[in-house]
């Protein structure tokens, strides 16, 4: 919320108003000297402090409630909101701005002024939360099968856990815990350091070719993308989708440039337009970032079935995967 201290309080009791309007207002940003916690909400620093705030927190919203004369010194910081995928929302008192991607909507009975990047409504997120959740519980019958099959060779090659489990980056900065076949051996991430100067992506990525800390079993179960098959578990927790962008690591994410980050504005998905796109031949990270602002400008619910399909031919052929 950016806001002076008495916009903070009227819009506190608007929200409180409206019984089917659930808002988790993390803090707000004053546009004056005061520091104060109004109506329990604390304030987090100034208007000035709004990027910081969205690069250190997870932020799915910025609501602006601003005098109409203060609207001129805004337009830098909603461009660094759209540039990193965040959506924008204004009160609506008398305002009357007309721009690029945005929308008139209502938040319970308040008129807000919003302006998105992400070409997801309510009804079609819902619609591609069902699919995820069906798509999660069918993944998860086969990952079953495939621990029967590939879980004692993983313990056989290379004492250690048969599963994997990474910290990534999800939707707007979310941590989470991401699960895989482990396909390398346990020492795997000590041995990175070592191998940076190998890298073969240009930007924050990393991939070695041939990597050595790549099992044997481990390259037949990537040849045909099997280790992915636990991240239906992050997926049926809702914290990934089936189709969606690469969930970056942390120290990939700290080397992103500021509109790297609206990679972020969607979920994570376990396949995405990049993956099917021929990824063993792309070595450009700005690459997979134009991939990726291509899919969430252009999505569809047909987007992704298509997505899903060719993912399925990629796996049986073992390309492009």
């Amino acid at each position: 919320l950016v806001s002076a201290p008495e916009g903070v309080f009227k819009f506190s009791n608007l929200v409180a108003r409206e019984e089917d309007v659930k808002v988790n207002i993390i803090g707000y940003l004053t546009i004056d000297n005061s520091r104060n916690t109004v109506d329990g909400v604390e304030c987090l620093g100034s208007i000035e402090d709004l990027k910081r705030i969205m690069l250190a927190k997870a932020v799915d919203e910025v609501i602006f409630v601003l005098p109409k004369a203060y609207i001129p010194e805004i337009e830098g910081y909603i461009m660094d909101c759209e540039e990193m995928g965040i959506t924008v929302r204004m009160l609506l008192d008398f305002y009357d701005l007309k721009m690029a991607k945005t929308q008139i909507n209502y938040l319970g009975n308040l008129p807000m002024l919003s302006f998105h990047t992400i070409n997801l409504n309510e009804n079609q997120q819902f619609i591609k939360r069902i699919i995820d959740m069906i798509g999660a519980v069918a993944g998860l019958v086969i990952t079953a099968v495939i621990v029967l099959f590939f879980g004692p060779a993983i313990k056989l090659e290379s004492p250690g856990p048969v599963f994997y489990s990474q910290t990534r980056i999800g939707q707007n900065g979310r941590k989470f815990c991401c699960y895989k076949f482990r396909t390398m051996y346990a020492d795997a991430d000590k041995r990175k350091k070592e191998l940076e100067d190998q890298n073969m992506m240009k930007g924050a990525i990393f991939k070695v070719e041939n990597d050595p800390r790549i099992t044997r079993v481990g390259r037949v179960m990537r040849k045909f993308s099997l280790d992915e098959f636990p991240q239906f578990y992050n997926v049926l927790k809702g914290e990934m989708s089936l189709v969606g962008t690469r969930p970056p690591t942390e120290d990939e994410v700290e080397q992103y440039e500021l509109h790297h980050r609206r990679r972020l504005s969607i979920k994570p998905g376990i396949t995405g337009l990049w993956q099917v796109s021929g990824r063993n031949a792309i070595e450009d990270f700005d690459q997979i970032v134009a991939l990726d602002v291509k899919y969430i400008d252009n999505w569809s619910l047909w987007l992704d079935i298509r997505i899903l399909f060719r993912t399925v031919s990629a796996v049986f052929r073992s390309t492009g995967m």
